[in-house]
């Protein structure tokens, strides 16, 4: 069983001093109360760019992405996902690494749960993740359950922001575009 440390209180909030730092330099320049021209530009970097500029010269080392070879089978077939996660167990040993990250999307991902349920073993070192797509969509799913009985969907067809027919699909997470937008323009009214 592993136990899951704790994080240091002043960690955890000089982290969190630093993200409210970033959310604020990062502010659309019509938002602040200067008048901005229009030439100005963003002179803040991204989250990831900011945090390495704090690390005073200590960049990390430069990732290398590559692709892996092609199985020509049926990525649903069980057979294939278990080449993959061997194959991914492969590289692994020839990089050195004692851990993989393995991501697939959600009807990958389930087949997969099968084959690490029945080899928990072999598999140990893989760590599996559904895609941020997927993850996403769950995500706008459950918002849909939490809120759609308690009058959302009311709101999204009186409204006329949303026709009757798609606040269906929309609450359960299948049209992500709509989704992602209705859920913007709660937010901005609330």
């Amino acid at each position: 069983m592993t136990q899951v440390l704790q994080t240091v209180p002043r960690v955890s909030e000089y982290a969190r001093a630093i993200e409210f730092g970033w959310l604020l330099c990062r502010q659309p320049l019509e938002d602040t109360l200067f008048n901005p021209s229009d030439d100005e530009q963003q002179v803040i970097p991204a989250w990831t760019a900011f945090n390495v500029s704090l690390e005073d010269g200590k960049i990390p080392r430069k990732s290398c992405v590559g692709y892996c070879p092609v199985i020509e089978a049926s990525p649903t077939e069980l057979p294939t996902v278990y080449t993959v996660l061997q194959r991914s167990l492969d590289m692994a040993d020839q990089l050195g690494q004692d851990d993989v990250i393995v991501v697939f999307d959600q009807a990958i991902y389930a087949e997969e749960l099968e084959i690490l349920w029945q080899n928990e073993q072999r598999f140990n070192r893989l760590v599996i993740r559904m895609g941020t797509f997927h993850i996403t969509c769950a995500y706008l799913s459950a918002i849909g359950k939490r809120f759609g009985d308690a009058g959302l969907s009311d709101v999204l067809i009186e409204s006329g922001v949303m026709a009757t027919g798609s606040v269906v699909c929309v609450l359960e997470g299948l049209h992500y575009n709509r989704a992602v937008r209705i859920h913007k323009v709660m937010m901005k009214t609330v």
